[in-house]
């Protein structure tokens, strides 16, 4: 994973404790992510 993606992701996970999402929607956000840098990585 680069540091750069690795920051977005910290940035984004620092929002969502913020705005107090269920640990399900966090979860979910974070499956969505995990996602797409896969699919980046293949591209």
């Amino acid at each position: 994973m680069s540091d750069v993606i690795k920051k977005m992701t910290e940035e984004e996970v620092k929002e969502v404790e913020e705005e107090k999402f269920s640990f399900e929607d966090s979860m979910n956000i974070l499956k969505d992510m995990d996602t797409k840098i896969k699919k980046e990585q293949k591209a």
